[in-house]
């Protein structure tokens, strides 16, 4: 066990090889800045929010409050968040090219397994969700005397 670096101090180092006491009396005084840890780097923070399933490995962390797909920040205060299952697919394959989308093969928006991951355009994705009867009716367009608006 280390012991801190002050003079005639025999107590455990805690803290930047000080004691607790020590190292606040120097944080105190302004001697020790705050703030400066670094954060964890991004792909650690990211496996630590995933659990592992059978099949699915389901993010943990944060969500889009409405679509539930899984987000997660790049590192700092004013960094951009990512969408989890985006920052799984280019950690696991590299860049996504623009224009495309992750698509997901399982329908499970919290998924971020890189073998139910894959690239499509808008119009594919559009297809597989009315494939699998996830794409909502829109209800028909109104025309003549079933438009509101319309003056006969």
């Amino acid at each position: 066990m280390n012991v801190c670096s002050a003079v005639n101090c025999v107590r455990p180092a805690s803290a930047r090889g000080m004691c607790h006491t020590h190292y606040m009396q120097q944080r105190r005084a302004g001697l020790i800045p705050t703030g400066t840890r670094l954060p964890a780097p991004v792909a650690e923070r990211f496996w630590r929010r995933v659990v592992k399933t059978d099949t699915c490995w389901l993010w943990q962390g944060g969500a889009k409050s409405k679509s539930g797909y899984g987000q997660i920040g790049l590192g700092g205060r004013d960094a951009p968040q990512v969408l989890a299952h985006r920052f799984s697919y280019e950690l696991h394959n590299g860049p996504i090219p623009d224009g495309l989308l992750v698509m997901h093969s399982c329908d499970t928006p919290r998924c971020v397994n890189p073998d139910h991951l894959s690239l499509g355009t808008h119009s594919e994705n559009t297809q597989d969700a009315v494939q699998k009867g996830r794409w909502k009716a829109i209800p028909p367009m109104h025309c003549g005397e079933d438009q509101h608006n319309s003056k006969l």
